[in-house]
Order: structure tokens, then sequence, then C-alpha cells
């Protein structure tokens, strides 16, 4: 779980359900083709009364915007409200963690008159991605790629060492300026978004 706050009330694994409701045929419910008695007992119900597994009381404790649409939440195993009501407070106060990378870039669509390819992925330095990795606290475990919003962006990033190896090439043969193939002027490119990622 990527949240500070699941992570600091199960630091262990036990304390936390991630639930998804689903029908008989196991697919979302949906008011149309769910009574809405059903749906009042099995959901409302739930939320409200939370779910008991294992002799443990679990409560409704949140859900994301993609989980709420998939039907998910988390439900927590039950605590005092006074200490996550006070750990959620002082939570933001935090300052939110703001990426700034030295230099990104935007690469051209490939095409020709008769077609634009223009799906596919951005792409990041691998040693961008070890910060990132360092500063997600995932050990010695450096993801492939990245799902990411960042000013306006959104879309998958892979990691490309040839990024690193670009950069480490023109630093060594003192090359400061790149061709116009990208929209930038220095070699020290830790991310290139594709056109298509702006939103």
């Amino acid at each position: 779980m990527a949240s500070r706050v699941l992570r600091h009330y199960d630091h262990d694994g036990t304390r936390i359900l991630r639930v998804t409701f689903r029908d008989d045929d196991n697919q979302p419910m949906r008011v149309v083709k769910t009574s809405e008695a059903l749906m009042r007992s099995t959901l409302r119900e739930r939320m409200i009364k939370g779910i008991v597994v294992a002799g443990r009381h679990f409560g409704y404790l949140g859900n994301s915007n993609s989980q709420m649409r998939d039907g998910g939440a988390y439900f927590m195993e039950k605590y005092s409200r006074r200490s996550f009501l006070e750990y959620i407070n002082e939570h933001k106060k935090a300052p939110d963690v703001t990426w700034q990378p030295k230099i990104v870039s935007v690469r051209r669509d490939l095409g020709d008159e008769s077609y634009t390819f223009s799906d596919g992925v951005g792409m990041i330095s691998k040693a961008f991605a070890k910060q990132i990795a360092e500063d997600m606290m995932l050990k010695d475990c450096l993801p492939s790629c990245f799902q990411f919003r960042f000013r306006g962006l959104k879309g998958v990033m892979a990691v490309n060492p040839m990024l690193d190896e670009i950069a480490l090439w023109a630093s060594e043969n003192g090359i400061r300026h790149k061709p116009d193939m990208f929209d930038c002027c220095s070699w020290l490119v830790k991310m290139v978004f594709r056109r298509s990622q702006i939103k």
C-alpha cells in the first residue's frame, strides 16, 4: 500500500483489508441489475457496521476514486477514532513531496503523412528511478516502470538506462547541447515525456 496513513496503521499487514464488492457473477454491483434492497443490505450495512473476519471487527476506513469506481474500499480493524484523526491532522500539516527533476523533455510523436504513432510510454533515467525508489523506501527493488501524474502529464514511464549513458557520454566529451529532436537544450535529461501524455 502506497499511503503513508495505511503503512503507519498496518505495519504488520494484518490490520487493514482491501475489500471489493461484487455481484454473484463476479461483476461490479450496479443498481440496474442488482436490487436496491440487496445493494442496501450488502453495501450500506457493511459501510456503516463494518465486517467481521476471523473474529476481528473491521470498520470502513476510506477509498480512492479508482477504488470507488471499482466498488472497493479499505476496511481497518477497529481503532481509537481519536488517535486516527490526530494522525490524519498531523499528516495534513506535513509538506507535500514535490519532484523537481532538473530537466524534463517532451519527445515528438513518430509518424508520416498517413499515420502518427502516438501511443506508448515515456522514459525515465535509471539514476532518477533509483532516487524515486529510495524516496519510496523500496529498499533494493528498482521498478522497471512507473505510473505517474506530473504537472499536467500522466501515463507510464519506462526506465531507460540509455538516458544515463547519453548524459555520461555527453559529459565525458564536453557536449552541452543536443540536436532538435528534443525540446530541451541539455543532454542531462532525467525524464522524457510523449506529447500524447500531456492531458
